[in-house]
């Protein structure tokens, strides 16, 4: 019967992976027994179905039951999401500050390489904890504002009407998609706060190879919102990965940060501090500009700033788009 399936997947998906077949028979068996001693030998109604999901309760309570562990920090609603965001952050970012460090030492090597070693790990442990720190804050953040505690679920009387129905395949949102996200954020995160001062153009004056930045040193002073860019785009992810499909509240919301996001983006890279305004003039005072080159590099660089941010909106536009869509569509 549906109501059974739909209870059954109401319980599941808030449960780990490895646990969600056993229990699934388990449930499946419970309800046969419980119908059976109900109905005495006659086939169940859907009035005793009913009765005997009520009896059980609340899938979010009876999914705690089942857990094996305890959860309280984030709470049971999102605990699962949480370590697969955390982990991902985590390892991501650990993997990246790790290899931006070691770029900077390969091209600005330290007096003593004892010390260079000693700084990349602090780099890397320092990383790797504010990643936890991060995403930690974030969940219980979520928690609290979306009181999904599972306390305040239990004051409540549940009915069977509350149940959600089985999405379809092409409603669910494989969670491989939004950990990708997640991996990309990171990315992002790192080139621009560790890495941008070696985005740029490299060339070689005997001595070694140097770098002539994209971005200046004020760039530093934008970091704040390179951090704001990145907690926004794993919160985005993070939401995809809470809901499993496509609603129209998902995509509200992923479209009300993906403006936020730009706004962001836009205060960043339009602002002319950001950029080193002597680019050019540094690849031509180390030999990179031919000598018979017909067009103006200082407008080449400007329009690569200008395409840089527009490609910022389309990605950003056309996710917010794609998300309304898929939330409208699969809403109704």
């Amino acid at each position: 019967m549906e109501l059974i399936d739909r209870y059954i997947y109401a319980v599941t998906k808030r449960l780990p992976l490895k646990q969600r077949e056993d229990i699934e028979k388990e449930l499946r068996s419970l309800i046969d027994d419980m119908l059976a001693s109900r109905c005495a030998g006659r086939e169940p109604l859907k009035e005793d179905v009913i009765a005997v999901l009520n009896e059980l309760g609340d899938p979010a309570i009876l999914a705690a039951k089942y857990r094996d562990d305890k959860c309280y920090l984030i709470g049971p609603e999102y605990f699962y999401t949480y370590l697969t965001v955390m982990k991902t952050v985590v390892i991501t970012l650990a993997a990246g500050t790790a290899i931006g460090h070691a770029i900077g030492i390969a091209l600005e090597p330290p007096e003593h390489v004892f010390a260079g070693i000693v700084e990349l790990i602090a780099a890397v442990v320092s990383g790797a904890f504010q990643g936890f720190a991060w995403v930690t804050i974030a969940f219980a953040v979520m928690e609290r504002v979306n009181n999904k505690d599972i306390q305040n679920v239990a004051k409540r009387k549940w009915s069977v009407s509350e149940l959600p129905k089985i999405p379809k395949k092409e409603e669910l949102i494989k969670p491989s998609d939004p950990i990708t996200g997640i991996v990309f954020s990171v990315v992002f995160l790192v080139v621009f706060c560790l890495a941008y001062r070696y985005i740029g153009a490299y060339f070689s004056d005997g001595g070694g190879i140097k770098v002539i930045p994209v971005f200046s040193e004020q760039f530093q002073n934008f970091i704040p919102l390179i951090i704001a860019l990145f907690c926004f785009s794993v919160l985005k992810e993070s939401l995809k990965l809470i809901a499993g499909r496509w609603t129209i509240n998902l995509g509200i919301a992923v479209t009300a940060i993906n403006i936020v996001l730009f706004v962001i983006s836009i205060a960043v890279f339009t602002n002319p501090n950001v950029w080193n305004g002597n680019f050019v003039s540094e690849l031509d005072a180390a030999g990179m500009v031919p000598a018979d080159l017909d067009i103006s590099l200082d407008t080449v660089f400007a329009g690569l700033r200008k395409g840089f941010v527009a490609l910022l909106a389309f990605t950003y536009g056309i996710d917010a788009i794609f998300a309304l869509v898929k939330g409208v569509k699969y809403s109704k």
